[in-house]
């Protein structure tokens, strides 16, 4: 999808890009004049003969519209560049100003914003001293890392899919409530029948149950993950890596498919089947291709 958005230039270096929307017109008098600004090139290019397996690309918003004055003519200069691997982001490179005015390289990602009291950068004026920073902070992500992205994702979604169908339901239901009172979805065919011969649209009592189901079902689910119970799964290679996510006793397994828990692969092979950021009743939500939300085994028998 992304390839047929953009157009990708290729700078100094095969696996040094700009990438810009097909769309997006540059007003240059040379739009494919691209260039790295002097002042990170050497960084960035340094990285990229050292990992020539990653992709550089620039940042959304790392470039902008320049004047050469000496040859009379604009040109887009790059400044702040995204690290790739398989098309995982590992992060971003940059330049900054220092305290007294100098150029410094900043180097941003999750690992670096967790040990860091103030900011979200690293910066340092040193070429050597950024690219041995760059070596200690950038790379894959390991299983635990994944894990804790699996865990956010969990936490988001589900609060998302329990939220939407809570407001979907909640909706429709008070307009049902306008001519009725308490106990309607106990005794839902009654008052139905009632509020129709009031002029209620049909098409809104036939959703209703259905809807009901939907927001009971994502409740359950979202009560388990706020009891902190249950367990996230990452598709890790050909294993399956198993999280609970009570903090008090979290704990990382891995299992082979011949021994993975009985409850977990048949909730697993059973999120397979639906789209991502989805769910199943008794079983949990779909976080993505390879990663999963699978609620206690006691509530989904």
């Amino acid at each position: 999808m992304e390839e047929l958005e953009h157009n990708f230039i290729t700078l100094t270096l095969p696996n040094i890009q700009f990438k810009i929307k097909k769309d997006r017109v540059i007003r240059s008098t040379n739009p494919d004049d691209v260039r790295i600004m002097p002042y990170i090139k050497p960084f960035v290019e340094k990285l990229a003969m050292k990992h020539p397996q990653w992709q550089f690309v620039n940042s959304p918003r790392g470039w902008n519209l320049c004047n050469d004055r000496d040859q009379n003519l604009e040109f887009v200069g790059v400044e702040e560049f995204d690290i790739y691997a398989n098309k995982e982001l590992l992060g971003s490179i940059g330049s900054d100003h220092g305290r007294n005015g100098a150029r410094v390289f900043t180097m941003t990602n999750e690992r670096i914003r967790k040990i860091r009291e103030r900011g979200s950068a690293t910066k340092t004026k040193d070429l050597d001293k950024a690219i041995k920073i760059f070596g200690k902070m950038f790379g894959a992500k390991s299983v635990n890392e994944r894990i804790e992205e699996v865990i956010a994702g969990a936490e988001s979604i589900t609060r998302l899919l329990f939220s939407d169908r809570s407001y979907t339901f909640s909706k429709t239901y008070d307009k049902l409530g306008k001519h009725l009172q308490d106990h309607i979805m106990d005794n839902l065919q009654e008052f139905t029948n009632i509020a129709l011969a009031k002029n209620f649209p049909q098409e809104i009592a036939d959703s209703l149950p259905n809807m009901y189901a939907e927001f009971k079902t994502t409740e359950e689910i979202y009560k388990c993950l706020d009891d902190k119970k249950g367990d996230v799964v990452l598709i890790h290679g050909n294993d399956y890596a198993v999280t609970n996510i009570n903090e008090a006793n979290r704990e990382t397994k891995i299992y082979s498919t011949d021994n993975l828990p009985p409850h977990i692969k048949r909730g697993v092979g059973m999120l397979k089947l639906v789209e991502k950021e989805h769910f199943i009743s008794g079983i949990g939500t779909k976080i993505s291709d390879t990663s999963f939300y699978i609620i206690p085994e006691t509530n989904n028998g």
